[in-house]
């Protein structure tokens, strides 16, 4: 039974968030996957926990550059990948996932934000490359 974890723990909520469109940016500074992928939670509980799984698909640059992605919660950075290719000269794909477990202590509304750009400004990058697959933020509830 999912519900009934060990050491007492219950799933209290599950959210999701898919974006299956490509997007792209050549821009440095950080900006939403989707506002798909923009999720907001309040936990029941301050003891409560929230499990992130992030699936950034199909994620592609050109060239000698790379791509940074994060997961943000109220704004704040929380976790971060970055990857950068020193000897490509040609586009590279990949998938990259996230996961974290956050403890917010609040019971307060928090959105979560999938988020990337280029480790290069006017180099692009993007996610999602051939438009059919899906990058996607899962946010699980986990009770004490």
């Amino acid at each position: 039974n999912l519900t009934n974890l060990p050491g007492g723990g219950k799933i209290l909520q599950v959210k999701n968030g898919i974006k299956t469109a490509q997007v792209q940016t050549t821009s440095s500074s950080f900006q939403d996957a989707s506002s798909a992928t923009n999720l907001s939670m309040a936990c029941a509980s301050t003891s409560s926990k929230v499990l992130i799984l992030a699936h950034f698909n199909e994620c592609y640059l050109t060239g000698y550059h790379g791509i940074n992605l994060r997961i943000t919660a109220g704004g704040t950075q929380i976790a971060k990948s970055e990857a950068v290719l020193t000897a490509a000269s040609s586009e590279k794909f990949f998938n990259q996932d996230i996961i974290f477990l956050q403890s917010p202590s609040s019971t307060s509304s928090i959105e979560y934000k999938l988020q990337f750009c280029s480790t290069s400004s006017g180099n692009p990058v993007g996610l999602n490359r051939f438009g059919n697959p899906t990058t996607s933020i899962t946010l699980i509830e986990v009770g004490a």
